[in-house]
Order: C-alpha cells, then sequence, then structure tokens
C-alpha cells in the first residue's frame, strides 16, 4: 500500500511539473507574440536633438513652465532648452500594417520611450530627467510629422528641487519640435515649494 501511495504521489509531482512547464512555454511563447496583428517590432532612438523643446502644462503657456499646475518649475525657452539639454529618447515596440491605405492611410501602433539625461530651468539649475512612456494610438499617415505621443511619468531631480508628474511627451519633426506636458503634479519641491 505504501509503495503504490509512493508511485501516485510521483505521478501528481511530474504532472503538476509539466503543467507548470506547459504554461511557462505558453507564457513565453505569447510574449513573444506581436500584439498588434501583423505588427513589426521596432527599436531605436527618436531623434537626439530638437530644436525646440518645451515643458508646459496641458493647455498653459510655454513660457509659465509648470506655474499652471502650481509648481515654479520654469525652464529655458524652448530653442535654447533644446540646444542645452542632454536628452536621449530609446524606444522600442510594435508598428502595425497599414490600415485603410486608400482613403485615410494609417497604423496602430504600441510603442514605449524612455527618456533620460540633463536640462536646464530658467536660472541655469541642471536637473535629470528620468521618465517612461506609453504610445498605444493610430497614427495616421496623412500627419507623418507626428512620431510618439504617449502617457507616462516623470521625475525632474536637481540641486534646485524635485518635481514628479503625469506627462504627456509628443515627438513632432518638422521642425523637430518636443514637449513634455504636464497633466498633474505628483511631486514639486522647486525653490522650495511643496
Amino acid at each position: 500500500m505504501r509503495r503504490a501511495s509512493l508511485i501516485g504521489g510521483r505521478i501528481r509531482i511530474v504532472v503538476v511539473l509539466a503543467a507548470a512547464a506547459l504554461a511557462a512555454a505558453a507564457l513565453v511563447a505569447s510574449a513573444r507574440a506581436a500584439p498588434i496583428k501583423g505588427a513589426t517590432f521596432v527599436s531605436g532612438t527618436w531623434f537626439s536633438a530638437p530644436s525646440f523643446l518645451f515643458f508646459t502644462t496641458a493647455g498653459g503657456d510655454p513660457a509659465d513652465g509648470l506655474t499652471g499646475l502650481g509648481c515654479p518649475f520654469i525652464p529655458q525657452p524652448a530653442p535654447t532648452e533644446a540646444q542645452t539639454s542632454r536628452l536621449t529618447y530609446a524606444y522600442n515596440g510594435w508598428i502595425g500594417p497599414i490600415q485603410d491605405p486608400d482613403s485615410n492611410p494609417n497604423e496602430q501602433v504600441l510603442l514605449r520611450t524612455h527618456a533620460a539625461g540633463t536640462v536646464e530651468d530658467e536660472t541655469g539649475s541642471t536637473y535629470h530627467l528620468s521618465g517612461d512612456f506609453l504610445d498605444s494610438s493610430t497614427h495616421f499617415l496623412f500627419d507623418p510629422e507626428l512620431f510618439f505621443d504617449g502617457f507616462g511619468q516623470v521625475t525632474l531631480a536637481g540641486s534646485n528641487g524635485v518635481v514628479v508628474g503625469n506627462v504627456e511627451l509628443r515627438l513632432v519633426n518638422g521642425p523637430a519640435d518636443y514637449a513634455f506636458v504636464f497633466t498633474s503634479i505628483k511631486q514639486c519641491t522647486v525653490g522650495g515649494a511643496g
């Protein structure tokens, strides 16, 4: 009886291990599958030196920086900010096949972008920037200037304070115009705020 119990226990262990292996294989296969039917995987870096770099609030005046959300962070003017910043924008993800090619060509995207580097405020204080963004939208090919339009969170940290907020990152070409549009502020200690 004891021998039958041991054999039964071993069989159950083998069955459980086999089921776990199959589940792991299915998980790995699904992780590699394109989330958009017919999509192509892409990765690289977006243009590294825009002509204009904005830090603003939704519907706000770019010259006012983040003051519209109660944070006193004001960047340099957009052309100066573009010249003095040292940011990289690494992306990876999926671009779907062209849909509706005759009347309104478009493609679905599922792209992630990581922005990192340094920027300056209007006084010349340096802030380290780090942010991750997701663009899961449809891009219309009649608007070829839009490369990325995703949402995420940004942290700006420097000797003059810290800003953490929810942000829409828009990368547009023609001329290269990059915008960090803050939709909310989670933390702001710039110049003693917060």
